[in-house]
Parts: structure tokens; C-alpha cells; sequence
């Protein structure tokens, strides 16, 4: 039997679609389009949080943020009675190396988000805090504790750091070409290129020295540099956006744009050091190239503000198993550790969150049916020796927490001061925040009531928490407690057309037509964002076509990638009987997003309209698959009797829609809150 190829997975922070695709268009990414080219590509979604703790161990772990349990970059100590970093002692999940050490292959770790203390895995382990900066140059810079597996790297990964003040205008210029007109006794964000830059080569060094000295069959190397660079910079980029300060654009134009010339020579060393191995390269959440991104104020430090991050990030792959240009549709982060354990001829467990990328492979239908890529019920149930910290180990020392938060405020990765946010009651309801909103994002509409209650009495002119409170007591069916949370929010500015909405849905629910039309209309006179969507599927229920037809259009300017809006547009063309082209919005809805039960069920009646009846079954048996829907059974109850099949079946799928008729039944739209 022949040795499992190789896998290497390269993260990199901040590479959304919006992004990438005009960076491979002006030539910026030649490694990164060979991938495209020889491999699969699309784009990668986060679903849920966008900080990077969250969203790298989601995708690490391939399990939701409520499992494993990483809900934010800081977490509560309660010893020192603040705030510290989020370590992964916290995780309550195997990440993919966990896996891959417990079948006895070595894997090359460096910099994941949330990783330290280091994995003791079988291979070489070089947690996040390993670059952190501690000294001014010519002074010791220690190497963190418990931040190298084995430690023995030590000596030799520490001289391979660089400090920013080592750096010379010949490695600044690429970044900043008029570097000497920048006043640096004035102007800090010189400083901010210098330290991402320099910490991006020591990554790079680091990474290249394990690759090539230590054995592996698996390597998760990552680096930060754009998400770092992106809040401050970002607005600079070419072309130039209104409102952005002219001679600072002629100074900062080319910080983003180096940077991915930059990251894209270092993928290209990976690749050649990995040889013929399976490459992924990806990031689960981009940065935004908006216009409105002018009028934000550059930052001190060099982080996103958090609106400015966005959950379209990208994915790449390439290697003998994977097909040349293929596409790869709706993919989320927790679809990645499915496809690399499909790559690594692992076992998938059952109990992961997303699916094997088959459209990225060669032969997509020979994948689903491979016998070598079994399935176990969990990986976290087996024993074995799966590399992870010692539960019973002491903490990080606490006395190095506050040192550890400051550094992560300078960094970007904590966006409020941390000595205004010491005490518990505050933590526990960021984390609480985190877990209603991985609830909400799977329609888990229950679970996430507690949560939020416990929030929006903390917070009570919250209007945005009222309004997402009041929309989970709505799915519910819970018209009176909608109503009153809605009525709540009416008294809060900038939340007025959101609660218009709420009491439209409560007028639908009670069937009080006039009265949820005039709501609608209101909603719309307010003028406020993000109000277009709901509009359209409020008019969807109320059969005012023309009125839905217009609001899914002006959804659809304003989004062009906008799976609800095609989602409504799909069940918009079933209702006047266009079964063709809904067949075709509810494929583009199901594209964007893959885990969208009530898209596959839009889908399948579609297709059993035009007659494919085998199509409809597959569409519908994979919307049941996700989860249970009212349509779903009922339709491919009639799907299944009309072709033939067998009786019993038929019976079961239409007890089943009986049993769901009998509850609420939420609305499709919901599901992209």
C-alpha cells in the first residue's frame, strides 16, 4: 500500500473574493492562479463569526463555534479577574492535526489563530504567540513559553525571527516607495507596515526551516499580513476611493497590493518545497473594497474594524487528486476538514458540521461512493494519542495575560479597550452573544431565546438585539412576543424599519392583510440598509409580486451574491408558475450556500415541475438530509409516487410532512439573518 500523499494548507487572513478575483485579473498572483487553474476554486464562507480565533479553529476543527468552544480572541480569567487571551486550552475539539498525529503521520504547524500553548503532536508545533514581540531591538527576545513543540526548536526557530527595527528602505520601498516623505514622529502607520511585514518573514522563515528539515505528511502554515494591514490601508488601494486623502494615497497606494505580491511569492516557495502534495490555499473571511470605506477613520493600529470584515472569504486547491479548473459551490468553512481527511484517505466522522468538496475532485461521483474514505460516528469518542494539551496543566502564567491583551489591542485583534471590559458579566455576554449567533446561523431558533434574553436585559436599547431577539420569537410562531419586542425597538433610533418589518411578519402570521401591508410600507419610508430582502419576502407572503419582483431586484443591486435574495426570487418565479428559471435561482441559491435545506427543497419542486423527476428526488432527499422541512417530505412524497416507488416510503415521507405541518414552520428567508 502506498504512503498517503502529502497535504498543505496555507492560511491567509483577509483573502476574500471581492479581493482576490481583481488581484488575479491585474496579475497580481500568479501562484495563486496556478492553483485556480490546476486545480478547484470558488469561494469560502464563513457562517458565522469573522474574528479570526473563531473562524480558523471552525475551520480546523470542522465543528461549529458551540463545540468547540472558541467563542472570541479573549476569554474571562478568573484569577486575575480580566480579560485574557484566548488560548487553546479552550478548545473543546481535535483540530485536523489532532487527527492526523492520532494516525501516527507528522504534521509542520506554525501560527495558527488560537493555538497556543503548543499541541504536543507528533511533528513540530510553533503556536500563534510564538512571533509576538517582546523586546526593543538589541535586547533578549525570549521565546514564549510553551510556545514550540518539542521544545528543542528553540534555538534554532528563535534566530530565525525579525525584528521590524532590522528592516532597511529596501524591504520598506515594495510597501511605501515615498517612505522618505513620511514623518515618522508624526505618522505611525510606517510602523504598522514594518511590524506586519516583519513578522509575515519570520513566519515565512520559520515555516520554510520546519518544511524542509522536519518529516510531514500534513502542514497548516499561517499568515495574518493582509487583515493586519487591511483597516489601515486598505482605503488607499488603487483606485482611488472618494473622500481619501490624495497625497496619502500617493504614499500608502501600494501597502495592500505588496503585501499579496508578496504572500503570493510565499505560497510559491510552499509549493515547491511540498513537491507533488495536495495544496490548499484559503482564508475564511475577506476584508471589503466598498466606497464607503473612505469615511472610516484610519485606525491606530492596523485592524479591520470588525464591519469592515466580511464572511466571503476563497479557497484554492490543487494536486493529483483534484480536478483542473473545477469550481467548488456554497462551501463554508466547515467543509474543509471533510475534504482534507478525503485527501488524506482519513476516515470523516459523521458528526462534522460540513461536507466532502466532491466538485473539487476529479471524478466527483467515484468520491461519494469510495469505499477507501469511510465514515465513523466521531473522531472525538476514539481513544488514542491525539497530540492535545494536558487538561490538568497549569495556565499560562497571568501575570503575562495583560502584557498578552496589549498585544493583541496593537495587533488588531481586540477592538475595545480591555481594562474597560473586566468583569465576568461582560465576557460571559460576548460569549453568549457568539454562541446565540452560530444558533441562529443553523436556524436554531429555541436554544438561541435564552441567549439573547439574557443579553437584551443587559443591554435594553440595543435596538439591534431587540430586533434579532424578537425575529427568533417570530420563527417560533410567537406572534405576542414579537410584537412586543417590536414595538420595543420602535422606540429606538435606527431600528424603527427592522421593527416595521417584525409587526408586518406578526400582521402575516395573525392575517391581518392591511395592516402588515401598511408596516411594510413604513419599513420601506425609513429609508434604512439592509431592510430589501425582507421586503421582498414579506410581499412574497402577501402575494404582492410586482412589489416582491422590485425588492428582490433592488436586493439583488445591492448584493449581487445574495443567497436569500435568490432563494425569494426562486419561490417569486414558483408562484407565477416560471419553473425553469426558478430551477435556476434556486441553483444559484444553493451555489452561494450548500448547507440550505429549504433551497434544495425549492430546488426539487422546481425540478419535479419540469418533469426530472430523479433530479427533484436527489434535491429533496438532500434538503431532508440537512434538516426535515415541511415541503421537502410532502414534495417528495408525490415525487417518489408518481415514479413508482415504494409504497412505504412514500407513507413515511408523508407521516413525516403531517407531523411538521402540526408546528410552526419557519420562514426560508430567515436562515441568512
Amino acid at each position: 500500500m502506498t504512503a498517503p500523499r502529502r497535504l498543505l494548507l496555507v492560511g491567509l487572513d483577509g483573502l476574500g473574493v471581492d479581493l482576490v478575483h481583481p488581484a488575479l485579473d491585474a496579475g497580481l498572483l500568479p501562484a495563486i492562479e496556478r492553483l485556480v487553474s490546476a486545480g478547484a476554486s470558488g469561494g469560502l464562507v464563513a457562517g458565522g463569526s469573522t474574528d479570526p480565533a473563531v473562524a480558523w479553529t471552525t475551520l480546523a476543527t470542522g465543528q461549529r463555534p458551540d463545540r468547540h468552544r472558541i467563542l472570541g480572541e479573549t476569554s474571562f480569567d478568573p484569577i486575575a479577574g480580566d480579560l485574557r487571551p484566548v488560548d487553546a486550552g479552550s478548545r473543546r475539539a481535535h483540530a485536523i492535526w489532532n487527527l492526523a498525529s492520532r494516525d501516527g503521520r507528522s504534521s509542520v504547524v506554525v501560527g495558527w489563530a488560537a493555538s497556543h500553548p503548543a499541541d504536543p503532536i507528533r511533528g513540530a508545533f510553533v503556536s500563534d504567540r510564538f512571533f509576538d514581540l517582546a523586546a526593543p531591538i538589541g535586547e533578549p527576545w525570549p521565546v514564549p513559553e510553551r510556545s514550540l513543540h518539542p521544545t528543542g526548536l528553540g534555538t534554532a526557530l528563535a534566530e530565525l525571527r525579525l525584528h521590524p527595527d532590522e528592516l532597511g528602505a529596501e524591504e520598506i520601498a515594495p510597501f511605501v516607495p515615498r517612505l522618505a516623505e513620511v514623518d515618522q514622529n508624526r505618522d505611525r502607520r510606517l510602523a504598522l507596515v514594518m511590524a506586519a511585514l516583519a513578522e509575515t518573514v519570520s513566519r515565512h522563515a520559520v515555516a520554510t526551516h520546519l518544511l524542509e528539515q522536519e518529516p510531514w505528511s500534513f502542514a497548516a502554515i499561517r499568515y495574518p499580513m493582509l487583515d493586519r494591514l487591511a483597516g489601515a490601508f486598505l482605503r488607499y488601494r488603487s483606485p482611488t476611493l472618494e473622500g481619501v486623502d490624495e497625497r496619502e494615497a500617493q504614499i500608502y497606494g501600494e501597502v495592500i497590493d505588496a503585501a499579496l505580491r508578496l504572500l503570493d511569492n510565499m505560497i510559491s516557495v510552499l509549493v515547491g518545497l511540498a513537491g507533488d502534495a495536495n495544496v490548499v490555499a484559503c482564508s475564511p473571511f475577506g476584508v471589503r473594497c466598498v466606497p464607503d470605506l473612505a469615511t472610516i477613520p484610519p485606525p491606530e493600529s492596523p485592524r479591520p474594524p470588525r464591519r469592515l470584515r466580511h464572511e466571503h472569504g476563497f479557497v484554492a486547491m490543487a494536486g493529483p487528486r483534484l480536478g483542473a479548473d473545477h469550481l467548488v459551490h456554497g462551501a463554508t468553512v466547515a467543509d474543509l476538514v471533510p475534504t482534507l481527511l478525503a485527501l488524506m484517505d482519513l476516515p470523516i466522522g459523521q458528526d462534522l458540521c460540513g461536507r466532502v468538496l466532491r466538485e473539487a475532485f476529479i471524478d466527483p461521483a467515484r468520491v461519494a461512493a469510495s469505499p477507501s474514505i469511510p465514515s465513523i460516528p466521531s473522531w472525538e469518542s476514539l481513544d488514542g494519542e491525539f497530540g492535545r494539551l494536558d487538561p490538568q496543566e497549569p495556565p499560562i502564567a497571568t501575570s503575562d495575560a495583560a502584557d498578552l491583551v496589549r498585544q493583541l489591542v496593537d495587533l488588531g485583534y481586540v477592538e475595545r479597550d480591555p481594562h474597560a471590559e473586566r468583569t465576568e458579566r461582560d465576557a460571559r455576554l460576548r460569549e453568549d452573544h457568539a454562541l446565540a449567533i452560530t444558533h441562529l446561523r443553523a436556524s436554531e431558533w429555541a436554544p438561541a431565546v435564552p441567549l439573547l434574553e439574557r443579553i437584551v436585559a443587559a443591554r435594553p436599547i440595543d435596538g439591534g438585539l431587540i430586533v434579532l431577539l424578537a425575529s427568533c420569537h417570530a420563527a417560533l410562531g410567537d406572534a405576542a412576543r414579537c410584537r412586543e419586542l417590536a414595538e420595543r425597538a420602535m422606540r429606538i433610533e435606527g431600528s424603527v424599519g427592522h421593527a416595521r418589518l417584525l409587526l408586518a411578519a406578526t400582521a402575516i402570521m395573525q392575517a391581518r392583510r392591511d395592516e402588515a401591508i401598511e408596516h411594510l410600507e413604513q419599513a420601506e419610508a425609513t429609508g434604512e440598509r439592509g431592510l430589501a430582502e425582507k421586503l421582498a419576502y414579506g410581499n412574497l407572503q402577501l402575494r404582492r409580486f410586482a412589489e416582491a419582483d422590485h425588492h428582490v431586484d433592488r436586493a439583488l443591486t445591492e448584493n449581487p451574491d445574495s443567497p436569500t435574495a435568490f432563494l425569494i426570487q426562486a419561490m417569486l418565479r414558483l408562484e407565477r408558475r416560471e419553473d425553469q428559471a426558478a430551477a435556476e435561482s434556486a441553483l444559484r441559491a444553493t451555489g452561494l450556500r450548500f448547507h440550505w435545506p429549504e433551497a434544495h427543497a425549492v430546488l426539487g419542486v422546481a425540478l419535479a415541475r419540469l418533469g426530472y423527476f430523479s433530479e427533484a428526488a436527489v434535491a429533496l432527499e438532500r434538503s431532508i438530509a440537512q434538516r426535515p422541512t415541511l415541503l421537502a417530505h410532502r414534495t417528495l412524497a408525490r415525487v417518489l409516487e408518481h415514479a413508482g416507488g415504494d409504497p412505504e416510503v412514500v407513507r413515511r415521507h408523508r407521516e413525516a410532512a403531517e407531523s411538521l405541518a402540526r408546528r410552526s414552520v419557519q420562514s426560508p428567508a430567515r436562515n441568512s439573518s
